[in-house]
Parts: structure tokens; C-alpha cells; sequence
């Protein structure tokens, strides 16, 4: 992908994102940065690799929950959110994971307000999560979901989740000026938020096992 191209995909994230931190009025109260998926597979490391790299920026002090070393997945995601709500009862949470949808759509990101629902992808009923859900398609949605996300490239994947860690980091210094300096939204385009890639039938379909 171009320098140029990914540029644009940054800004366009970055706004949509600190528009909703924005919306929230989060004031002096931290949002968590819930990182869904597992190491042990390509297509579903999305959320992994997102938390890893925001983990190495000390500095911005982000409240992380979700790395290669300590995913957050099916097996442990009720405990897990249990620890969020006693420990950040007030903050809210950003919820990052992979998705499936159209062969053509792969790489595509999404920000909505709202939850995801992890799983969903590969037939596992889990609980709704997140105030901000951040999904990337990993691979396509078809009869074979485990193997879709097994032959996912991992180039693709890795690209996102630098993206969406750059658009956190930015968004959550402070979401009131996060959006200074980025390109005004398109006149023609008349909603707020990025479309849907996926299907109707088809959203949030995430990965996690």
C-alpha cells in the first residue's frame, strides 16, 4: 500500500475515533483498550498485535487488556471483563478485534460506537463487549471460518494493527484535540461514521475461539 494511502486511512480512523472519545465526555477517566484474539492463529491475532504494540508505549500510560503474551479470548473473556468492570468501573472500553467479510473488503477497517461481538464469526455465542468497537477483516466469511483465518496473510493483519495502535494512541492523548491538523470529512459523504463493509446479516464477526 502507498504512503499516501495509508496516510488517508489513519486520518480517517484517528477522526472517527476521537469524535466518539469526544462524544463520551470521558473527562479525566482513562479508556480501556480491550484486545480480542489469539497468537495462535493468523487471521485472529489482529487484537493481539494491537495490544502488543500499544503495551510498548509506556509512556502514554494506556490501560491495556490483551497482548501475544496474555491474549483475551474465549476461554478467559468473562474473567476478564469482570476484572475491567472492579478495577475501571467508570471507564469505557474500546473493543478491537478481527473480523470476517467479502474477499474484497480484507484489510478494511471499521470504527462504530458500540459493542462487538467476539466470535461470532466461527459460531461461538460470547458477550456483547465494548462502548467502541475497532474491527479489521482478516479473511473471508465462508463455510470454513477456522480455515479462513488460518490462511490469512500475515502482512495484512500486521499492517492494520499498526494503524489502529497509531489511531489509538492519537485519539487517547485527548480526544478534544485529537482532531486538530486532520483533513475535514468529505462533503459527500453524509454519514458520520465509516459504512459497514459487511454485510447486514454479517456484522462484527469476529474470530476469537
Amino acid at each position: 500500500m502507498k504512503i499516501a494511502e495509508i496516510k488517508k486511512r489513519h486520518f480517517k480512523i484517528r477522526r472517527e475515533l476521537s469524535c466518539l472519545l469526544s462524544e463520551l465526555n470521558l473527562g479525566q477517566v482513562p479508556p480501556v483498550i480491550l484486545c480480542i484474539g489469539t497468537d495462535r492463529m493468523i487471521g485472529d491475532s489482529l487484537g493481539p498485535l494491537v495490544g502488543s504494540l500499544l503495551a510498548r508505549k509506556r509512556k502514554a500510560r494506556l490501560l491495556v487488556y490483551g497482548t501475544l503474551s496474555q491474549p483475551v479470548h474465549a476461554l478467559n473473556l468473562d474473567e476478564t471483563l469482570n476484572e475491567i468492570k472492579k478495577k475501571h468501573p467508570c471507564s469505557p472500553v474500546i473493543a478491537v478485534d478481527a473480523s470476517l467479510g467479502e474477499a474484497l473488503q480484507i484489510g478494511k477497517i471499521s470504527v462504530r460506537p458500540g459493542s462487538l461481538c467476539p466470535g461470532a464469526g466461527v459460531h461461538k455465542s460470547l458477550p456483547l463487549v465494548g462502548d467502541i468497537s475497532i474491527t479489521g477483516i482478516t479473511g473471508t466469511d465462508c463455510s470454513q471460518p477456522y480455515l479462513a483465518l488460518q490462511t490469512a496473510r500475515l502482512s495484512i493483519v500486521m499492517e492494520m494493527a499498526e494503524i489502529i495502535s497509531l489511531c489509538i494512541l492519537d485519539a487517547c492523548r485527548k480526544p478534544s484535540t485529537a482532531l486538530c491538523g486532520l483533513p475535514k470529512p468529505e462533503a459527500e459523504s453524509p454519514r458520520r461514521y465509516i459504512p459497514d463493509p459487511l454485510l447486514q446479516g454479517h456484522r462484527w464477526q469476529s474470530g476469537s475461539p
